[in-house]
């Protein structure tokens, strides 16, 4: 029997080779199947993506935006410089190369030139309190009478600027000056030529003030508007300052009416020089 079996044993054994055989092929099967589950991964992944927009439009971003802001332009204010962040450099010397706007140069010049010719208000009041002798407790009633005709007559002198030209109106206002200042030299009129003084010199302010900015503002870039309309308002001011200054060595020199004269005069004269500055100038906008 031990023969016998023997035989069989050494019948049904693999040959020597047949075991690497079988690890080459569980090899083969096991680089097979890594490979079959990174297929799966890498499609089902892709899937995942299709189906997210999110995803699709991040990688839209990511492909369209530059890497670095270098290859962006570099933005510029309204005179020509360059400015950071995108936002507008407002400095004083994109203020004053506003100045270079042929026709907002005429606006301020029509500014500068009306201010020249314009008197404080302290000396209306003064010499219309010297001709009506109004009591001081009164005096202060000169300025609520002249705030009082601003309040009512801006609005429709506004209006009226709207559709007739806002030169024509702030020229107006102007000529209302005058006639005040020759009322003034004239003096008397009793209380109607008070009232009407008073009247007239509200009319001014509410055909002037906002009149000008107004006619200067469209002609500003939307970035520097409000600093160009400063700039209007110093012009104005400064030569507010040496009116003032002018008028009240005129009056310690010649007296109250030839220094009155004086400047009716010159608000005349004025009056002619803005005319032909503001039709030059600013056709466009006034």
């Amino acid at each position: 029997a031990r023969p016998t079996t023997a035989a069989a044993a050494h019948a049904t054994a693999a040959p020597p080779g047949a075991d690497r055989a079988t690890a080459a092929a569980r090899a083969t099967t096991a680089a097979a199947t890594t490979a079959a589950t990174t297929t799966q991964a890498a499609t089902t992944g892709a899937t995942a993506a299709a189906a997210d927009p999110r995803s699709e439009a991040a990688n839209a971003r990511s492909t369209a935006e530059p890497d670095s802001p270098a290859h962006e332009p570099v933005p510029l204010d309204a005179a020509g410089h360059h400015t950071a962040a995108g936002k507008p450099g407002v400095s004083l010397g994109a203020a004053f190369a506003l100045l270079r706007r042929r026709d907002f140069r005429m606006v301020v010049i029509a500014a500068t030139v009306m201010g020249l010719a314009t008197i404080g208000d302290g000396f209306v009041y003064l010499v219309l309190q010297r001709h009506h002798a109004i009591a001081t407790g009164w005096f202060p009633l000169l300025a609520v009478g002249t705030n009082l005709a601003y309040l009512l007559l801006a609005v429709p002198l506004g209006h009226l600027a709207d559709r007739v030209g806002r030169a024509r109106v702030y020229l107006g206002g102007f000529a209302a000056l005058a006639v005040v200042y020759g009322l003034l030299a004239a003096g008397g009129g009793g209380t109607a030529g008070l009232v009407v003084t008073v009247a007239l010199y509200g009319a001014f302010y509410a055909a002037t003030d906002g009149v000008l900015m107004a006619l200067a503002g469209p002609l500003l870039p939307e970035a520097l508007k409000t600093t160009g309309i400063a700039l209007v308002q110093s012009g104005q001011s400064l030569a507010y300052l040496g009116s003032s200054i002018l008028f009240g060595a005129a009056w310690q020199w010649w007296g109250p009416g030839p220094a009155l004269c004086a400047a009716a005069g010159a608000a005349l004269t004025a009056l002619a020089l803005v005319t032909s500055i503001l039709r030059r100038g600013t056709t466009k906008h006034a």
